[in-house]
């Protein structure tokens, strides 16, 4: 074969793949973005019912703010094990707010949820505060 007939079939290739990812990305964002997530340990709960994760990968950072995944893995919730959430924190006001919440029951089914994307006070004691000092690198 041809260097001119591979680089033709490549092009045609690329033209149609690059599509379908996108696609697929688009259909399934929650779980591509699980098999590429780094996530790390920020905080428990007082009571260790809460592990609170980072998707070190999914931080971005745009002038004062930072968007990212986080995930909540829970063991006393009757109805979801796993929630997460994509968030964006205003390092310079002390506020954060929720663009996207999906939670997995026991059988790790979603059940993706509408955020209202309020902006909201960082609170001292809550595990937003392990997030805000984990991002905005205080």
């Amino acid at each position: 074969m041809s260097m001119e007939r591979i680089t033709v079939w490549l092009k045609t290739t690329m033209s149609f793949i690059k599509p379908m990812l996108l696609l697929l990305a688009l259909i399934f964002p929650f779980e591509l973005m699980a098999e590429t997530a780094d996530w790390i340990v920020l905080t428990k709960n007082a009571s260790g019912t809460a592990i609170y994760y980072v998707d070190a990968e999914s931080i971005h950072y745009e002038g004062d703010r930072v968007t990212f995944w986080d995930k909540r893995e829970v063991s006393d919730d009757p109805n979801f094990k796993e929630l997460r959430g994509y968030n964006e924190v205003d390092c310079k006001e002390e506020r954060y707010r929720t663009l996207m919440i999906t939670g997995y029951d026991k059988n790790g089914k979603s059940y993706t949820t509408g955020a209202d994307g309020q902006w909201q006070h960082i609170e001292a004691n809550t595990a937003m505060v392990a997030f805000y000092r984990f991002v905005c690198k205080e």
